[in-house]
């Protein structure tokens, strides 16, 4: 699991992320933690499948934010739809992200 990623879901939650059936379900529930565990993975390494489901759920949430953009670690997502971040953009960790 990217340790990044996990810095984004205990911001999001206040919780550390465990493999187990409280940290799946509190993803699933919520659309931004799910987002964001995919973001991360496409800007990363992401496959055309990847890419593709990350699109889908940009259009479905409103969340654009590309996978160019350089996040920092701990981005916290308060109000997760309607936001846009463009390709160029660089933002520092612990960011909360609002419209």
């Amino acid at each position: 699991m990217n340790d990044r990623w996990k810095k984004d879901y205990y911001r999001m939650t206040g919780e550390k992320y465990k493999n187990g059936i409280k940290s799946f379900v509190t993803m699933r529930i919520s659309h931004q933690i799910e987002y964001m565990k995919l973001w991360r993975k496409v800007s990363e390494k992401g496959n055309i499948v990847d890419k593709i489901r990350l699109h889908r759920k940009a259009k479905k949430y409103g969340l654009e934010i590309s996978p160019k953009a350089k996040i920092g670690e701990g981005l916290y997502l308060g109000h997760a739809f309607e936001i846009t971040v463009a390709g160029g953009a660089i933002i520092g960790a612990n960011v909360n992200l609002h419209k």
